[in-house]
C-alpha cells in the first residue's frame, strides 16, 4: 500500500515536471526570444539613425568644401583680374603707349566698380567660410587696393601721356608688382592651406583666361620688382 501511494506520488510529480517542461518552458523560452528580438530591432533602429545622421553631417561637410572651393576660386578669378586690369593701365602708361593706354584705361573705368562690389560681396560671404584671421587678412588686402584705385583713379584722368605721366605710372607699376602681387600670393595661399584645398587649385599664376600677352619689357619689368 506504501508502494503504491509513493509511486501515484512520483508518478503525479513526473507528469507535472513534464507539463512545467512542455508549457514553461517554451514560454519563457518564447518571453526571452521576443526581448532579444525586440534589444536587436531597437539596436538596428538606432543604428539606422546614427547612420542617418553621420550621413546628414558628411553631405553638410561635403557642401561646406564645395562652397570654401568655389569661394577661393571666385575670389582668386576677382583679385588676379582686378590686378591685371591696374597693370595694364599703369605698363602702358609709363611705356608712353598712347594706343594700348586708352583701351586699357577704358576697360578698367568700365569694369572696376562692378569688379569691387563682387570682390566686397564674396568677402562678406566668406565669414561664413574661413576663419576670422583669414576675414581679415582678405579684409586689409581689399583695402589696400582701394588705395591703390583712388591713385590710379587719378592717374587715368590723364588723357595725353608724356615723360611725367610715364614716371609716375611707373612708379604705381612697380608697387603693384612689389606689394600687391605678394599680397594676393600669400592670401590666397594661406586660406588655401587653412581649408586645405591648397593642393587642389593653382593660385599663383592668375586666373586661367586672363594672363596678359604684353611686351617683353613688361615680363622685365616684373621679374625686377
Amino acid at each position: 500500500m506504501r508502494f503504491s501511494q509513493d509511486f501515484f506520488e512520483k508518478s503525479i510529480l513526473l507528469l507535472v515536471t513534464a507539463l512545467l517542461t512542455g508549457l514553461l518552458v517554451p514560454y519563457l523560452l518564447k518571453k526571452i526570444d521576443g526581448r532579444k528580438l525586440r534589444a536587436q530591432k531597437e539596436s538596428d533602429e538606432r543604428k539606422f539613425r546614427e547612420q542617418k545622421v553621420f550621413e546628414a553631417e558628411l553631405a553638410r561637410q561635403n557642401k561646406i568644401i564645395e562652397a570654401q572651393s568655389k569661394f577661393l576660386d571666385d575670389i582668386s578669378q576677382m583679385l588676379w583680374k582686378w590686378r591685371y586690369m591696374c597693370v595694364k593701365v599703369a605698363y602702358y602708361g609709363s611705356d608712353l603707349n598712347q594706343e594700348k593706354y586708352l583701351l586699357a584705361r577704358k576697360e578698367f573705368d568700365d569694369n572696376i566698380w562692378s569688379l569691387f562690389q563682387s570682390m566686397r560681396s564674396e568677402i562678406s560671404r566668406s565669414r561664413r567660410l574661413i576663419s576670422d584671421n583669414a576675414y581679415r587678412r582678405l579684409l586689409t588686402l581689399y583695402h589696400d587696393m582701394l588705395s591703390i584705385d583712388e591713385e590710379l583713379s587719378e592717374l587715368i584722368k590723364i588723357e595725353r601721356l608724356d615723360e611725367s605721366a610715364s614716371k609716375k605710372y611707373l612708379k604705381l607699376n612697380n608697387k603693384i608688382h612689389s606689394l600687391v602681387s605678394g599680397q594676393v600670393d600669400e592670401s590666397l595661399n594661406s586660406i588655401a592651406a587653412e581649408l586645405r584645398l591648397k593642393g587642389s587649385i593653382d593660385l599663383t599664376s592668375g586666373p586661367p583666361n586672363t594672363k596678359l600677352t604684353l611686351d617683353p619689357a613688361e615680363h622685365q619689368s616684373a621679374n625686377q620688382s
